[in-house]
């Protein structure tokens, strides 16, 4: 008895096989390289400073927007243009972030269209003043909470924070 394929398996068989894109970085080497930096409102006069403390860490801080009514809260990070994923895990590490300042700290995946209001994508953050972490879709930098938990972090520990998505 001989054995067929079915000839609706012939385009499964022979499309490429998709390898994965893996970006893997501990900033030990005491710089970004390969990544863009986004700082929207520098223009506005609200630049961020990217520094590597210890040549080991990475240091993404921003001051008070200078006008939060027109551009919102100072916000900004780096990310890889290169790199294109449906799927994805991205992994930071929390340190020596001062609770006295009410501001939402994290990281986002998934990223599409980054731009000052054009940012889509999805969000973890700790929210200082709310004392909880959010799980949240971007679409055009407006965010909407998809869950939180409310937990306390506490500055000077270590905590790491993992989204991933498929």
């Amino acid at each position: 008895m001989k054995s067929t394929i079915p000839l609706l398996l012939f385009p499964a068989l022979l499309a490429p096989i998709l390898s994965a894109q893996i970006v893997e970085d501990d900033f030990n080497d005491g710089n970004d390289a390969g990544w863009e930096r986004y700082s929207p409102l520098d223009n506005l006069g609200s630049p961020l400073a990217f520094t590597f403390p210890g040549g080991n860490r990475y240091r993404v801080q921003a001051p008070a927007s200078i006008n939060p009514a027109l551009a919102g809260p100072a916000r900004g990070g780096a990310h890889r243009a290169d790199v294109v994923y449906e799927a994805f895990r991205v992994e930071v590490d929390l340190v020596d972030w001062d609770n006295g300042i009410a501001q939402d700290i994290g990281l986002v995946g998934s990223l599409r269209e980054v731009g000052l209001a054009t940012t889509s994508g999805y969000a973890l953050s700790y929210d200082t003043g709310g004392e909880a972490l959010f799980l949240s879709i971007l679409n055009a930098e407006q965010a909407t909470s998809l869950n939180s938990v409310p937990i306390t972090l506490i500055p000077g520990e270590g905590y790491r924070l993992v989204l991933q998505g498929f």
